[in-house]
C-alpha cells in the first residue's frame, strides 16, 4: 500500500488541527481527507466506527447487559450500606430487567436508527457522505 505521505498538509487537515472549535463539516472533511490519504479501508473504518459509538445489534445489546449489570450492583450496594433497603422492591429480577429495558428503549431507538441512516451512505461508498453525515458528538466520540 502506496500512502500518500501529504495528507497533512491537505487544507481540510490543516484548518481542522488549527481550529479550537471545528465546525462538524470541517472535522467530516478531514476525517475524509485523512482517510483518502493514508488509503484507509472504508469497510474498516465503518466496522470499527459503528462498534465504538454501540450502533450495532451487538453493540446495543452490550450497551442494555452493561447498563443493567451497573444498575443490579447499585442496588446491591445501596442493600450492603442499608439491610433495611428493600433491594427488589416487590420485584423479581426479570422484571426490573424488563423495566430497565423500557426506560432505555429511547437510547436503543436512537443508536438503530443512525446505523440504518449511516448504514445508507456506506451501502452508496459515500465516505465523505458517512462522515458529513455524523454530528458533532459522533465525530468527537470516533476520535482523530
Amino acid at each position: 500500500m502506496q500512502v500518500n505521505n501529504n495528507w497533512e498538509q491537505h487544507q481540510d487537515v490543516i484548518d481542522f488541527l488549527a481550529s479550537n472549535n471545528p465546525t462538524t463539516n470541517l472535522m467530516a472533511r478531514a476525517y475524509y481527507a485523512r482517510d483518502t490519504g493514508m488509503e484507509l479501508d472504508f469497510n474498516n473504518i465503518v466496522t470499527k466506527t459503528f462498534n465504538k459509538l454501540g450502533y450495532t445489534p451487538e453493540g446495543i445489546n452490550r450497551f442494555i447487559k452493561n447498563g443493567f449489570s451497573s444498575y443490579i450492583n447499585n442496588l446491591t450496594r445501596q442493600f450492603l450500606e442499608n439491610p433495611n433497603y428493600n433491594l427488589l422492591d416487590e420485584r423479581t429480577i426479570s422484571q426490573l430487567y424488563e423495566v430497565y429495558i423500557e426506560s432505555n428503549r429511547p437510547e436503543m431507538e436512537y443508536r438503530t436508527q443512525r446505523y440504518n441512516f449511516l448504514s445508507n451512505f456506506v451501502n452508496n461508498n459515500d465516505h465523505l457522505g458517512f462522515y458529513s453525515n455524523m454530528t458533532e458528538n459522533e465525530l468527537v466520540y470516533i476520535g482523530w
